[in-house]
C-alpha cells in the first residue's frame, strides 16, 4: 500500500498534479503531538497521498502553543527521528524536514530570544518560523512583536492568513505585514471554501493581489487530504495555481 515505484513518481490522475509545488510548508504529520495525525497509519497515509500528488517535501510543523499542545524542540527532535525511521521501514522515501508552528503568545517570544526555535531555512541563511495567530481576535501589539521576531534574526511566515476572519475587512493589514518583512502562507484547501466562503473569497484576493508567498496544506487528517481532491474539478483555478510564483520550490 505505501510502496512507490520511483522517488520523483509523478501524480495519480485520482489527485490533483500539485508537483509545481514541489515542497510543502505547513503540515502535522507527526504522530501523536497535536491535532494532527493522531498515530503512524494515519500519517502514512497522509504521506502516501502526498506523493501522489507529487510533493517531493515536506516540512513538518507540529504546534507548539503552550495553553494547548506544550511541545518542546528536543522531544518533536526524538519523536521526528523515529518517524523518519518508520517512513523507511514501511517504504516511503520522502525528503523531511522538522519545523514547528507556533503561537503568537509570550512564551514564543521567549523562545525568540533564547534563540530556541524550530525554523525552516531559505538561502539566505535566515530562520524561518511559521506562526499562527488566535481565530478569534487579532494578536496585541503585533507590529512590535514582529519587530522582535526581525530584530532576532527571524523571518515570519504567517500561517493562513486568509483565515483571521478579523482581517477580512481590513485588507490593508496584509500588505502592511508584508512591508514589514513577513511572508504570508496561504492553506491550499481555503480555495476549495474547506473553511468557509469568506476564506475561499479572501484566499483568491490575496493570490491575484501577488501577496502570497508560500501555499500549503495545513494537513491534520484524511478529510484535509480528500478535499485536496476538488482542486482539479476547477481548471481555470490549477491554471492560477501552477502560473503563480510560489517560492515553495525554492525551499
Amino acid at each position: 500500500m505505501f510502496s512507490e515505484s520511483s522517488p520523483h513518481a509523478s501524480s495519480s490522475p485520482d489527485w490533483p498534479d500539485l508537483s509545481f509545488i514541489q515542497t510543502d510548508v505547513h503540515a502535522h504529520f507527526l504522530p501523536g503531538v497535536d491535532d494532527g495525525a493522531k498515530d503512524l497509519e494515519t500519517s502514512l497515509i497522509l504521506i502516501s497521498g502526498m506523493k501522489q500528488m507529487g510533493y517531493e517535501k515536506l516540512i513538518v510543523t507540529p504546534h507548539i502553543k503552550q495553553r494547548s499542545f506544550p511541545n518542546q524542540a528536543g522531544d518533536l527532535k526524538t519523536r521526528f527521528s523515529a518517524w523518519q525511521a518508520a517512513l523507511q521501514l514501511h517504504g516511503i522515501s520522502m525528503k523531511t524536514i522538522l519545523a514547528a508552528e507556533y503561537y503568537l503568545d509570550d512564551h514564543f517570544l521567549q523562545l525568540v530570544e533564547n534563540g530556541e526555535l524550530l525554523c525552516f531555512n531559505s538561502f539566505s541563511g535566515r530562520g524561518y518560523v511559521l506562526i499562527e495567530f488566535s481565530f478569534h481576535q487579532p494578536p496585541e501589539r503585533a507590529e512590535e512583536n514582529i519587530r522582535l521576531i526581525l530584530d532576532h534574526a527571524y523571518i515570519p511566515v504567517i500561517a493562513h492568513p486568509e483565515r483571521y476572519r478579523y482581517y477580512h475587512q481590513q485588507f490593508y493589514v496584509y500588505e502592511s505585514f508584508k512591508t514589514l518583512g513577513c511572508l504570508l502562507q496561504l492553506n491550499l484547501n481555503s480555495l476549495t471554501g474547506y473553511y468557509g466562503t469568506e476564506e475561499q473569497t479572501i484566499a483568491l484576493k490575496l493570490l491575484r493581489h501577488g501577496l502570497i508567498d508560500y501555499a500549503g496544506t495545513d494537513m491534520h487528517h484524511v478529510r484535509h487530504l480528500h478535499a485536496l481532491k476538488s482542486l482539479q474539478q476547477d481548471p481555470q483555478l490549477m491554471k492560477l495555481l501552477q502560473d503563480y510564483p510560489f517560492q515553495n520550490m525554492y525551499l
